[in-house]
């Protein structure tokens, strides 16, 4: 009774909107225990509780049942708007050893209980790092392999367009190769309607972490996958793309050719025109290097379209391990944004991104021209793909050649920071954000959101916290790695780790080995030319000047 007078005497004495911000930093089992107070406060606290539930693959974790449970009831599923749903199956497995791989069978078969939530706003898919096709070496065993990624897209992205059936799913899973899967496909929750659940989710953000480096035309040319992607609602995607590695002989992962086709396939899948057309906030990050090799050709993103070519709604634009080497590169990004209503690109995050100065590259490189497209007036847009490695070349190079001499060359990249960063001080007007650093190594241990991957957990693997600063890009920059953990608060990260500015981590260059991914190198000695000398104090002039210029246009308003 007294617990009761004083709720009551809160509650009447401090406006609701108060306590709904207080809920809001509040960890979920907190929340719970809340819910015994007074009505009013009980239904701010159980809507806070609910409003973010995890799926997960642990095994003894149960978790599945979670979901399930708050699918099926009728006070609790309209309060979700936001669902991770975690592959993971746990410490307790070691990944990339070779073991027996515990498929989650309970984990995909509550994955069509995502359409019973139909306030969905904030979809995350979690991968592991390590994909790949067992074919290719049948002494690897692959535990995400191509078709239960396929099965698990295909799962959410049916349920988020409301067109996925018990009967489709059954003929599904008898195409792919599942090995020890126990379906069951009663998915039902009461009080809702088979018409409700036929409407698309008003999905609005969707990340994917770890998504594999092969175009699944599976996916990506169904119906379906359309339908979530090109939808008007979806105006935040995140990606953060894993590669496949060869850890015995890593100079061959050059030579495995499925990233080069996905990322040559981005433009008309995963940003189509019309998802570029839609797109407010993007992500786009890879396990490595990428932009130059495996080559990714922004000009053929909704091209010829005026004004409107690119992303011309697009305000925020965060970038990971994105490797600049020609000119066409920058322009680019000063023309993003034309018609977002604020005159451009309001905020660019560049997470490990450097300028390729040098490459020992396969022989000969690409000399061609390609039509991307036409303009409005109905004529060819060509661009030109001079300096980038051909993709024939990297697809029929035979292993005994691989490394030799006669096959390679050398070749200089001009693009200098200072140049770059100047152009963008004097065309992207808009800009009131940008930041150069890297994603977070190390950080706290903060379980973000509550019910996010605990930064912590060394069972996932390295690079756990940086393989989440595709989605955490914007938030407080990490403490100096040399901090004592007991000087670390916590709370300060409660919403995730941003990027470092350590001076190591910014203005980058990079170059080319020949047989393997680029490689930072601060110094540049290869083949330096004098041209190049002292440059260092330069850039960092160049970049002070943009910072203190997006400064000052965010003290203005």
């Amino acid at each position: 009774m007294m617990a009761d007078s004083l709720s009551s005497s809160l509650t009447s004495r401090i406006p609701l909107e108060v306590f709904n911000e207080i809920f809001s930093y509040l960890p979920r089992d907190a929340l719970l225990a809340l819910r015994a107070l007074d009505r009013r406060l009980g239904a701010i606290a159980t809507a806070h509780a609910f409003r973010h539930v995890h799926l997960g693959a642990q095994e003894d974790k149960d978790e599945h049942e979670l979901l399930i449970n708050v699918a099926r009831s009728e006070n609790l599923r309209h309060l979700v708007r936001e669902v991770t749903c975690d592959t993971w199956v746990g410490s307790n497995f070691r990944y990339d050893a070779n073991d027996s791989y515990p498929l989650p069978s309970e984990f995909l078969n509550a994955l069509p209980y995502l359409r019973f939530f139909r306030n969905l706003s904030s979809l995350n898919v979690v991968f592991t790092q390590f994909c790949g096709h067992t074919f290719l070496d049948p002494y690897t065993s692959v535990e995400e392999t191509t078709d239960f990624r396929y099965r698990v897209l295909d799962t959410v992205f049916r349920s988020v367009a409301g067109t996925w059936s018990s009967e489709q799913q059954a003929n599904i899973d008898q195409t792919l190769q599942l090995r020890d899967f126990e379906p069951t496909y009663d998915q039902i929750a009461p009080g809702v309607s088979d018409a409700e659940i036929a409407r698309r989710l008003p999905l609005k953000t969707l990340t994917i972490s770890n998504l594999g480096d092969y175009n699944d035309e599976r996916l990506t040319n169904s119906d379906y996958f359309k339908a979530v992607l090109e939808s008007k609602e979806l105006v935040d995607l995140k990606l953060q793309i894993t590669t496949q590695a060869d850890d015995a002989a890593p100079e061959n992962e050059l030579y495995l050719c499925d990233k080069y086709d996905l990322f040559a396939a981005l433009p008309s899948t995963w940003l189509s025109p019309t998802v570029a057309g839609n797109l407010t906030t993007m992500s786009l990050y890879c396990r490595e290097h990428w932009g130059w090799n495996p080559k990714m050709d922004f000009r053929a993103v909704r091209p010829g379209m005026g004004v409107d070519s690119g992303f011309p709604s697009l305000r925020v634009l965060a970038l990971g391990k994105y490797v600049f080497s020609h000119e066409w590169q920058v322009d680019w990004i000063a023309s993003l944004g034309c018609q977002n209503g604020r005159g451009g690109l309001e905020k660019l995050y560049l997470d490990n991104c450097p300028i390729m100065y040098y490459a020992h590259h396969l022989k000969p490189l690409d000399e061609s021209t390609t039509v991307v497209g036409k303009d409005r007036n109905g004529d060819d847009i060509v661009v030109s793909n001079e300096g980038y490695h051909r993709r024939d070349v990297l697809a029929r190079r035979p292993a005994t050649q691989r490394g030799s001499g006669t096959t390679h060359g050398k070749r200089e990249f001009p693009l200098q920071w200072h140049t770059v960063l100047s152009q963008w001080n004097e065309s992207m007007t808009s800009l009131r954000v940008f930041k150069m650093g890297c994603g977070a190594l190390t950080s706290p241990s903060v379980n973000v959101g509550h019910f996010l991957l605990n930064h912590g957990d060394m069972g996932r693997g390295h690079c756990t916290v940086h393989r989440q600063a595709f989605r955490y890009f914007d938030c407080l920059t990490p403490p100096p790695d040399d901090t004592p953990y007991e000087d670390i608060d916590d709370d300060k990260y409660a919403s995730g780790v941003g990027l470092s500015q350590d001076r190591n981590r910014i203005l980058q260059y990079a170059y080319f080995g020949g047989s393997d991914t680029c490689l930072v190198d601060r110094n540049r000695p290869r083949d330096r030319i004098p041209e190049r000398e002292n440059t260092d104090s330069v850039d960092e002039l160049a970049l002070e000047a943009l910072y203190t210029t997006v400064k000052a246009r965010r003290m203005r308003g």
